[in-house]
């Protein structure tokens, strides 16, 4: 007898049951991670190309790409924004989620890089 379990047997999955794959949709160059927003959008962040892009639901195309100076690096949607690192000018800025518009930035202390957002529970 062998030790531990035999090789995989691959089994059928039922039509009902797959997984669906969504549409393959082209952002700006150097994809690093992304954000879902309340509406069920997508957040992309392009740090080659220093932009964020919108992607709604369902689409294939973003519908909305801002530009975001300095090596973008981190998001998260949270209260209507989404809020966005930019590495090389030690920022983080605010943007409107539904206009794409910058409402605020904000300096970071060069002694304390962001590496991470997280969003709470109002």
């Amino acid at each position: 007898a062998a030790d531990g379990p035999g090789p995989a047997t691959p089994t059928e999955v039922p039509a009902s049951s797959a997984v669906e794959l969504a549409p393959f949709v082209e952002v700006g160059a150097g994809p690093v991670g992304a954000t879902a927003a309340d509406d069920g959008a997508v957040w992309v962040v392009s740090s080659g190309s220093d932009e964020v892009s919108r992607i709604p639901s369902g689409a294939t195309e973003p519908d909305l790409v801002v530009r975001v100076p300095g090596t973008p690096l981190r998001a998260v949607a949270a209260g209507g924004a989404v809020w966005v690192t930019s590495f090389r000018d030690q920022r983080l800025h605010r943007i409107d989620a539904a206009t794409g518009d910058e409402v605020r930035q904000f300096a970071v202390p060069t002694d304390a890089p962001v590496v991470r957002l997280t969003a709470l529970a109002d």
